[in-house]
């Protein structure tokens, strides 16, 4: 008797935290439960081991350090022009094209998804597997690959006009939405939800949330949310261990305050929250917009996060604090109009997609058969 052969699917994203890998776990669950077999390749661990920490590091110290830098470089159409065919010889004379897609082989696997754009380029180079790429912002930069990719999943449809102006044929770009666990499909009440963190579900409630690195000014904005009477907090501090002894240290006496270390799942805190603070990830948005909770921006980095910020607030789905006297105003007409989160969540309607995981996941095994 032989033993029914599993579709298989790598999932290939940059380094662990990080929104890519969030991602990546939500398509990937959604792979399994329709009978694929997946596993899942962080190039920093299995690929470029030596150099990626190396890599990340220097990309956030730069973000941190010299923002108007990397708003002139970042994703330069021109810059990224001229350097493409640089970036293919170096590749091909590397190696580093032909052993990841020997990686592919060895493993037998029949695709290869990838939720950041470094591994979705290399394979671009000589995989002959189909390649699909899961764009986890509300736009995507010029570093993605435009030729030999089976299709393109994006949040909706100006993103996906923004690709096909890229003359990638209309029928390879797929208006999805960023990929979120299938929690935020169906959140717990809020009251429930309060309840379990032993707050009181009477009184407003903002959740703080850094990303998965705890990044974004989060002890200032920490201090101004706090200092707000009548007001309840949640700060979750992703990866950041020293962000969360520095604000469990702050929350000593607070007893409406909750700071939370790394999670996986921040489902029920989101699902606690009466509107969200922090900083723009793509995925951290689209969870936000999943729920429809009114989300409230505070210290945008430079990059991909600025242009999930202009694409939020341009369509007023969003408010913008550029600093801790904004923020505090802002907070507060949240905590007391009502009628301002209900038109917030109205605006993020729209751009609610839940399912994307299930439409990826669906689609990429449709391309397998």
């Amino acid at each position: 008797m032989t033993r029914e052969r599993h579709t298989k699917i790598a999932i290939l994203y940059g380094h662990e935290p990080s929104g890519h890998v969030t991602a990546a776990r939500a398509v990937g669950e959604q792979l399994a439960l329709r009978g694929a077999e997946v596993s899942y390749i962080d190039l920093s661990r299995d690929f470029y081991r030596h150099s990626g920490e190396m890599v990340s590091g220097f990309y956030l110290e730069v973000l941190s350090r010299a923002p108007i830098f990397w708003r002139i470089v970042y994703d330069n159409p021109l810059l990224v022009a001229l350097s493409r065919p640089g970036r293919k010889l170096y590749l091909k004379l590397s190696g580093d094209s032909r052993r990841m897609s020997a990686m592919l082989d060895a493993g037998g696997f029949d695709a290869a998804v990838c939720t950041h754009s470094l591994p979705c380029f290399v394979l671009s180079l000589s995989c002959k597997k189909p390649l699909f790429g899961v764009v986890t912002d509300f736009s995507a930069h010029h570093f993605w690959p435009e030729e030999n990719v089976a299709a393109y999943f994006v949040h909706e449809e100006t993103a996906r006009a923004d690709m096909i102006s890229r003359q990638i044929p209309p029928e390879k770009v797929v208006a999805s939405g960023i990929p979120v666990a299938a929690a935020y499909a169906k959140p717990i009440p809020q009251d429930a939800a309060l309840r379990g963190f032993r707050l009181d579900p009477n009184i407003p409630c903002a959740m703080l949330c850094g990303g998965s690195k705890g990044m974004g000014d989060m002890e200032k904005c920490f201090n101004t949310l706090a200092g707000i009477d009548g007001l309840q907090l949640i700060a979750a501090c992703g990866s950041n261990r020293r962000l969360f002894m520095q604000l469990t240290r702050l929350a000593a006496g607070m007893p409406r305050v909750r700071v939370l270390a790394d999670a996986a799942d921040l489902s029920h805190a989101m699902s606690a929250a009466s509107f969200i603070v922090g900083k723009p990830g793509g995925v951290t948005c689209a969870e936000t917009l999943a729920l429809q909770k009114p989300l409230l921006i505070f210290a945008p980095l430079a990059g991909q996060e600025w242009r999930n910020t202009k694409f939020l607030t341009a369509r007023n789905a969003a408010l913008l604090a550029k600093n801790t006297r904004e923020l505090s105003a802002a907070a507060r007409r949240l905590m007391e109009d009502a009628a301002l989160r209900e038109k917030l969540s109205a605006a993020m309607s729209p751009l609610s997609k839940p399912a994307a995981a299930e439409k990826i996941a669906s689609a990429v095994l449709r391309a397998c058969c």
